[in-house]
Order: C-alpha cells, then structure tokens, then sequence
C-alpha cells in the first residue's frame, strides 16, 4: 500500500496491482499499475489523471 495525493491536496491509498517487465532504458524506470481503495471516497475521477505516489525509501519512523 502506497499513500497517493490528488492534485488537490486531499490523499488516499492505493495497492500496487502491477509492475510492467518493460524498462525505459534511459531512466531506468518500469510503469507501475496502482489500483485505488476508494472506501468513503465520493470524488470523481478522470482516465489518466495526474497523482503523486509517496514511494516509502526507508524504514517507517515511529511518531
């Protein structure tokens, strides 16, 4: 599970449903396939709209 931010501001979290065995080879970036968990989200959405994925990088911190 990943945490995503819509252009507005407000977050959900989406899972990742799959990673495409394709490789840019000058980025060396893959396209990644989320799927939304839209539990209470009453917003709608457009086909390829822009998002932020938070990506976690390390160990999670204890707040």
């Amino acid at each position: 599970m990943v945490d995503v931010r819509l252009d507005d501001g407000s977050m959900l979290k989406a899972k990742v449903r799959a990673v495409v065995p394709s490789e840019n080879s000058r980025t060396r970036t893959r396209p990644t396939r989320f799927t939304p968990v839209m539990d209470g989200v009453t917003k709608s959405f457009a086909d390829n709209q822009s998002v932020t994925v938070m990506i976690p990088v390390g160990m999670r911190k204890r707040r």
